[in-house]
Order: C-alpha cells, then structure tokens, then sequence
C-alpha cells in the first residue's frame, strides 16, 4: 500500500524558561504535531478533553494537530530553570490527509523514549551546517521520516479496513482537493463534484463522512493553517498582508475566524511566538 506520504512542515527548536516563568500556561491549538521534551523542569499538560498529566524531567509530550492544548511550564527545583527542545511536524498521506488522522499518537515518550526519537533532531541540527540548500532539505526530510517511523512502528495505527476506506475516500475526492489546495479564489460545489466525476450531493455526502466536515469548511481550515504557517516563519509580519496571501480581503474577518480556530487572535499568537523566541538559546 503506497501512503504517499509528503512532509509540509518541519521546525526544531530549544526553549530556556527561568524562574518567573515556572507556572506559565500556553494555551493553543496547531496543524502541526508536536514532541516537546522537558531536559530539566517538566511538564503538566493537558490535550484536548483528556486529563491534565503531570510528565518526569525528561520525557516529552506528543500532542496532534488540531487539538487544543494546555502546557503548564515547570523549572526544575535544582537548576532554576527549564529547557526545552521540541519538534513541530506536520506530514500528509495521499497529499490531502493529515497523518496524525492516521496514528494513535500516544501522550508521552519516556526519557529512554526520547533518546531514540530525538536522535532525528540532532541530526537535522547538524544539517544546517551544510552549505548544499538540497542536501539540507535532504538530511531534514529524512530525519523527520525517521521520526515518524519511530511513531509508527511504537504505536498503533487505525484499523487496517478504516485505512483501506478512508484511502479510497481520499483518492475520490483527490481532484477537488488539490483544486481547492491551488486555486487563489473558493470553487463551488458543482464544480468540485465535476472534478470528481459526482453528483452534487453524491461528493458533498462523501466529503463530510470522510473528513468531517463541510467542503466550504475545509478551505477555511486550510487558510487559517497557511497563516499559522506564515506566522510561524516570521513572527513579525503583518496581520493585514498574512490575511491578503490567505484569501482573506478583510483582516478583521481573518482574526476572527483565526481565533474560531486557534482560540488564540493573530496579535495574541504572534505574541506567544515572540515570547518562545527570546527564550531559545
């Protein structure tokens, strides 16, 4: 069985928290997966409707995209301090399915866990050395395939039959997906169900049982994903210019619907990316 299997995104990082920051709470919601690690402090987190845990210096918690969350920060009583390394990933199968739909992600790695996963995070760390801009993409692709494989063969997967299906699913609905993926203005019904070679209702029933959602919201949740991304990538550009490259003629109507998908405003996320940035070292 061929997954496809693409990577859109790929971030790593280190964190140092200090003493006023012990109790701090991060409260969001990213596409992208995430794998932090405590190396000295720890965490309390609490992922969608699940219950806060309380993690050990020393393991990370894994948190899927999508999924409001809730991460206390700990220094460690020793040190004083709290560090921090943490891959964000985001990967698609089929080009249209995130990964994350497709693995029982579990809710944290052991210390003896982490030395494995994070083998990945040393090595793409070293690839920025490289001077070569493809053998960087390389080495960085690679190191994250890894990682997944890492996810993948420690922990489950679906049920094989639901994969099959949602497979199926997904290459039906392939041609209006990707259309929706590259055209700079929103398609109609019809016209998506055309590329799909279905009725109008046919491809609108088949859209909401595969991905849950309406087709009108699916491209919403793809643009407020493109501006987090942006922001992602330079924490200070504008509100107004991100919401133009996403499709948006009005900012306030993007802040609105950023914050209907995030819980957190534009100013607010960009202000919690800032705050992670002057703590990296």
């Amino acid at each position: 069985m061929s997954y496809e299997l693409k990577i859109e995104f790929l971030e790593t990082g280190r964190l140092l928290f200090s003493e006023r920051d012990d109790g701090y709470v991060h409260r969001k919601k990213v596409p992208f997966l995430i794998v932090a690690q405590a190396c000295e402090g720890h965490y309390e987190i609490t992922v969608g409707t699940r219950k806060e845990r309380i993690l050990s210096e020393g393991e990370a918690f894994v948190a899927p995209s999508n999924t409001p969350l809730s991460i206390r920060h700990r220094i460690s009583p020793v040190t004083r301090r709290m560090k921090v390394r943490f891959v964000h990933l985001r990967a698609t199968a089929w080009n249209c399915t995130d990964l994350c739909d497709l693995i029982e992600l579990p809710e944290k790695l052991s210390e003896k866990e982490c030395r494995t996963a994070f083998r990945f995070f040393r090595k793409y760390e070293k690839s920025g050395k490289e001077s070569d801009s493809l053998l960087r993409e390389t080495i960085g692709t690679a190191a994250a395939m890894n990682l997944l494989a890492f996810l993948l063969k420690h922990f489950g997967t679906h049920p094989q039959n639901e994969e099959m299906q949602l497979r199926e699913n997904r290459r039906r609905l392939r041609p209006a997906l990707d259309a929706m993926a590259s055209a700079e203005n929103s398609l109609r019904i019809p016209e998506l169900a055309k590329r799909c070679a279905m009725s109008r209702a046919a491809f609108y029933r088949l859209f909401a049982k595969t991905l849950n959602c309406s087709p009108a919201e699916y491209a919403l949740k793809e643009k407020i994903r493109k501006g987090v991304m942006l922001f992602q990538r330079n924490p200070r550009r504008s509100v107004k210019e991100t919401a133009e490259e996403c499709g948006f003629s009005n900012p306030f109507h993007f802040s609105r619907k950023f914050k209907e998908q995030t819980g957190l405003s534009p100013r607010a996320f960009l202000e919690t990316l800032l705050r992670e940035q002057s703590s990296r070292r």
